[in-house]
């Protein structure tokens, strides 16, 4: 039986090691926002905890394309996750978008990939709506 050692962060990706750093800052700013009661917040506490969720969002997203969610401790929220859900999903079908534009098209087994991410993508969406947050994909 072999256990595999950890890479340390040192060894990453510039990218994915920018992406712990922000999320822990992030996060760490976000919880002693949400610690504190609203009505005593400030313009730039309400401010600094939209950047926050933002940062969350874009380190969790980079994070998870990355395939290395293993380097954040916490459980991600529900509707953070639901929009990194979105965003690579979104990615993907981006991807396959462009990839039926060329002469070859799209394989059969594409097109159902493509069809799943857009599945993929209302169903994050429906969570974002029901959240009141489709800001955190672009939609109003």
């Amino acid at each position: 039986m072999s256990t595999a050692t950890p890479t340390p962060i040192a060894q990453l990706p510039l990218e994915i090691r920018r992406a712990v750093a922000r999320y822990e800052a992030a996060a760490e700013r976000k919880a002693t926002l949400d610690a504190k009661p609203t009505l005593n917040w400030s313009g730039v506490d309400f401010d600094a905890w939209v950047d926050s969720e933002r940062t969350i969002l874009d380190s969790v997203t980079t994070l998870a394309l990355a395939g290395r969610m293993d380097l954040v401790e916490a459980t991600v929220d529900p509707v953070i996750r639901a929009a990194v859900d979105f965003r690579k999903q979104a990615a993907h079908a981006a991807e396959l978008a462009a990839k039926a534009a060329t002469a070859e098209g799209l394989p059969a087994l594409d097109v159902r990939s493509w069809e799943f991410a857009e599945e993929l993508m209302a169903g994050a969406r429906a969570v974002l709506a029901a959240a009141g947050r489709l800001d955190l994909i672009g939609g109003a």
